[in-house]
C-alpha cells in the first residue's frame, strides 16, 4: 500500500489527477513518478499551496508565476540560514525549480505536520526566538536582495541601523506611494517622513541579529513532538 493510500480513497484517487507541474517536482526530488497525488492547502495569499504525495514521499509544494522563481529562491536562502542557526525549527528545503509547461515556479519544502500552540508552547517559541535574535551579525543588511510579498526588497549592508532602515525600507515604499499618487498633501508628508525617522532614530544603535520574516500567527505552529 502507498504511503497515503490509507488517507485518500482510490476512488478519490482516480478522479484526480495531478496537474503536470507535479511530475517536473518529482522528477527534480528523485521520486517515483506512479501514484501522484496533490492536494491543495490553505496558506498565505502570494502563492498557491498544495501537499504533493506519491509511493516514494510527500512534499509541501509552493507555486507562483514564473517570473517569480527568484522569490522562492531567496525563501530558500532565508530558511536555510534559519536552520543552520538550531535555534529554531524550521521546514528543511528540498528543491527549487521551474515549469515550462504550465510556464510556473515551485519551491518544495519538508512537509510537516501541524498542531495547534499552547501557552506552553509559546513560551518555548519564545525562547528560540531570543535565541535566534542573539546570533550577531557583522552589519545591517543580508548577502542577497529578497521580497516583501511580490515586492523585491534590496538589503544593501550598513553599518548604521538608522540608514539602513531609512534607505533600505522606507524610501523603497515612499517611492512606490509617490508613483502611485498625484495629492500634493501626501506628497509633502512623504518628504518630511525620512528626516523625522532619523530625528526619531538618533541614538538608537542596535545590534546587527538574524532575524525571521513576517510571523503572523500563520507562521508558526507546534509539532506533534513540541
Amino acid at each position: 500500500m502507498n504511503c497515503w493510500a490509507k488517507f485518500f480513497p482510490v476512488s478519490v484517487l482516480a478522479n484526480n489527477p495531478p496537474p503536470s507541474w507535479a511530475y517536473d517536482v518529482a522528477a527534480a526530488l528523485k521520486w517515483a513518478s506512479r501514484a501522484l497525488y496533490v492536494q491543495p492547502v490553505a496558506g498565505g495569499d502570494t502563492c498557491k499551496s498544495f501537499l504533493l504525495l506519491s509511493s516514494t514521499g510527500r512534499a509541501f509544494v509552493k507555486t507562483a508565476e514564473s517570473e517569480l522563481v527568484d522569490l522562492f529562491h531567496a525563501e530558500a536562502d532565508g530558511l536555510e540560514a534559519l536552520a543552520g542557526t538550531g535555534s529554531i525549527r524550521v521546514p528543511r528545503v528540498l528543491a527549487v525549480g521551474q515549469c515550462e509547461k504550465p510556464m510556473l515556479a515551485w519551491l518544495a519544502l519538508e512537509a510537516l505536520d501541524l498542531q495547534s500552540r499552547n501557552e506552553t508552547l509559546d513560551q518555548a517559541l519564545g525562547q528560540q526566538l531570543a535565541d535566534l535574535h542573539s546570533r550577531r551579525q557583522k552589519c545591517f543588511g543580508w548577502r542577497r536582495d529578497n521580497f516583501l510579498g511580490k515586492t523585491p526588497q534590496a538589503n544593501r549592508p550598513h553599518d548604521d541601523w538608522s540608514t539602513f532602515f531609512s534607505t533600505q525600507r522606507l524610501r523603497p515604499q515612499i517611492d512606490q506611494i509617490l508613483l502611485a499618487t498625484s495629492d500634493p498633501q501626501l506628497e509633502a508628508l512623504l518628504a518630511e517622513l525620512i528626516p523625522l525617522w532619523q530625528k526619531l532614530a538618533t541614538g538608537y544603535t542596535p545590534a546587527p541579529a538574524l532575524l525571521h520574516g513576517d510571523l503572523w500567527a500563520g507562521n508558526a505552529a507546534a509539532l506533534t513532538d513540541g
